[in-house]
């Protein structure tokens, strides 16, 4: 997805539940001599900034269908050794934060990956936004929640009904179906004023001290 700003990809980062992050792709290519050659033709003026002496870094690898030792990470970092990285690295809240990141094909009839096969694709670039909405994923964790029913619905899920509906501060929600309030609990996260009603007045009485009010 291509943004026309960094600022864009902030205001996406801050609201989508299912985004973790926004990254700027600097380099790819399908194995890591490419990758090299690839990162040298990026133009100084958009990676300089970054390299700066005042600019504090960190790098990450990550890799989609496989997990690598801290070990293998640091050799993955090694291929990118020749960037012209002149600041302190930080590895908690860096200045600038960049990513290796590796594609691995599912292996036949969804098997796990092996641990020595290699990649299909590899991207390099820089994180320009991390999304603040997935913390909401684990605070709305059912887990936490003191009242509970066999249906309430999935804190994740709830989320993203919430944010295809458009909820904002100031929006007013009704749900009829309201069970233990997991949509309504959702929606209250983005400053709506919530209602709702059920069917089954058991579920809105609660049970030993607790109903659909305790839990927000």
């Amino acid at each position: 997805m291509d943004f026309p700003s960094e600022a864009a990809a902030v205001a996406v980062c801050n609201r989508g539940v299912l985004t973790k992050s926004v990254i700027e792709l600097w380099a790819e290519a399908t194995n890591y001599e490419g990758l090299v050659e690839a990162s040298r033709q990026v133009p100084p003026t958009v990676s300089a900034p970054h390299f700066e002496s005042t600019v504090s870094w960190s790098c990450h690898v990550d890799a989609f269908g496989l997990s690598y030792s801290l070990e293998r990470q640091a050799e993955i970092r090694c291929h990118l050794k020749h960037l012209p990285f002149q600041g302190p690295v930080r590895c908690k809240d860096p200045d600038q934060t960049f990513w290796i990141i590796e594609r691995h094909d599912s292996a036949a009839g969804g098997a796990p990956v092996p641990t020595d096969s290699k990649p299909a694709r590899i991207y390099f670039g820089r994180e320009v936004a991390r999304s603040a909405s997935r913390r909401l994923v684990s605070k709305c964790d059912l887990k936490k929640r003191p009242y509970l029913g066999p249906t309430s619905m999935d804190n994740e899920l709830s989320l993203v009904m919430a944010n295809m509906a458009l909820v904002r501060k100031g929006s007013v929600v009704l749900d009829p179906f309201v069970g233990t309030g997991s949509i309504l609990f959702a929606c209250s996260h983005f400053g709506a004023f919530c209602m709702g009603t059920d069917i089954d007045v058991r579920v809105l009485r609660g049970k030993d001290g607790s109903n659909v009010f305790t839990n927000f």
